[in-house]
């Protein structure tokens, strides 16, 4: 059984299976289900799925279905790491080509097993919007103030949504360094740390980054400018960097050790 799963036929079918099962998430998501997977964007993952699971159960089994094909790619990988690939580290031959392989597939074990920490641990929300003053509630103990918002560039960015605005979100428009918000993050109702937060320059405080994503106009707020935030708690996020880094530059060392760099012979030559 072991053997199976870490055969590159298991590894292939579950791959095909998974493209095909993802291609179905995106005509779904095209459709009059958007709303439902753009939220997807918006939370943690958890709580994406414990909210739709009740209302939604046709996005629930797909992403169920999602992580099952998830789970068995990665128990694929595990699988011909400790068995194919262990076995052709402990031959001589080609040795240290042998542990580079080896090396890159913990590390992509890893990096899938991280991807599960960050879709279950932390919290997220997306795309909010908040005025000064506001309070905006990030988990049962945590939640953060906006104390102050300046703006100093055009006003007609305020009025533009979407990628147009994003286009025209340039230095001479937006005056970054006039623009910004002040926050306040607050864990059981004590200050935890103060912070100005600009486009492009996120606020930091261990492992929560507060980003400014665009400044906003208040409807209800007459001459009122907001912004729209998107704040994280990913207590993962450096050890997945970290690897990454690593994995890509394992890449490189095993591209280099196993390219045939042998020059071909000129035709003409023969």
């Amino acid at each position: 059984m072991i053997r199976y799963f870490a055969s590159m036929r298991f590894a292939y079918r579950t791959l095909i299976v998974l493209v095909i099962w993802m291609c179905l998430g995106g005509l779904m998501a095209g459709g009059g289900l958007k709303p439902v997977f753009k939220a997807m964007n918006d939370l943690l993952v958890l709580d994406w799925f414990l909210e739709v699971m009740a209302d939604k159960p046709l996005q629930a089994i797909w992403f169920i279905g999602f992580c099952i094909l998830g789970a068995l790619v990665l128990l694929s990988f595990i699988a011909c790491t400790f068995t194919t690939l262990w076995k052709k580290l402990r031959q001589r031959r080609n040795r240290q080509t042998a542990l580079v392989l080896f090396s890159l597939h913990l590390l992509f074990t890893a990096i899938l097993l991280l991807h599960v920490i960050s879709m279950t641990t932390g919290f997220k929300n997306g795309h909010v919007r908040a005025f000064p003053g506001d309070t905006l509630r990030l988990s049962p103990t945590r939640t953060l103030v906006v104390d102050e918002i300046r703006y100093a560039g055009s006003d007609s960015l305020l009025r533009e949504s979407g990628g147009q605005s994003r286009i025209r979100y340039t230095r001479a428009n937006l005056k970054p360094e006039n623009s910004f918000a002040r926050v306040t993050l607050l864990k059981n109702g004590k200050t935890t740390g103060k912070g100005t937060v600009r486009y492009m320059e996120p606020y930091r405080e261990g492992s929560i980054f507060v980003c400014l994503e665009a400044f906003v106009s208040g409807k209800k707020r007459t001459g009122e400018t907001g912004v729209r935030m998107t704040i994280v708690k990913n207590p993962v996020i450096y050890p997945f960097f970290v690897l990454y880094a690593l994995s890509v530059l394992l890449i490189l060392i095993y591209t280099c050790m196993t390219w045939n760099f042998r020059k071909k012979p000129d035709s003409k030559e023969i």
